[in-house]
């Protein structure tokens, strides 16, 4: 959500754009929730919400979780806007043993479950030592680059 004159601009760099616009104010229809030091406020991800002290430090979890058995094509990793290719190429420590393991499956989809024990595996090794937790940044961008032009 970006504030845009009067108008909220609804925004998904997963799927590359903007999704539309709210005509009105988002403080004419919010909420504030009274909570003390300690309280713990659960939202769902699609929740629009907001922190509004942003000069104390304050503590966000974010739990997620899919099926093990949910079928993750490849496409998936690298559709979206720039602003996602950026995010990824920041944290490339957790998105490049993604795309190793769809290298080495060899298949356009891997199930949810095999990417979670790869990366299992992946953390086991950089935790011994045994493989470097970071790429350079041109061997990272190499597979998006490759997956974008063949238009997946």
């Amino acid at each position: 959500m970006l504030p845009s004159g009067t108008k909220w601009v609804v925004r998904d760099d997963d799927q590359g754009g903007n999704l539309g616009t709210f005509d009105f104010d988002l403080s004419e229809i919010e909420e504030t929730p009274h909570l003390r030091p300690g309280d713990l406020l659960p939202l769902r991800g699609d929740l629009i919400h907001r922190t509004q002290d942003s000069s104390t430090r304050r503590i966000a979890a974010s739990i997620r979780y899919i099926n093990s058995g949910t079928v993750v094509p490849g496409s998936s990793l690298v559709r979206g806007s720039f602003a996602k290719a950026l995010m990824m190429l920041n944290a490339r420590y957790l998105f490049d043993p993604v795309f190793a393991c769809f290298d080495r499956s060899g298949e356009q989809t891997v199930r949810a479950g095999e990417i979670n024990r790869y990366l299992k595996e992946i953390r086991a090794q950089r935790l011994n030592g045994m493989v470097a937790g970071n790429t350079s940044k041109i061997p990272f961008l190499l597979p998006i680059a490759k997956e974008k032009l063949q238009g997946r």
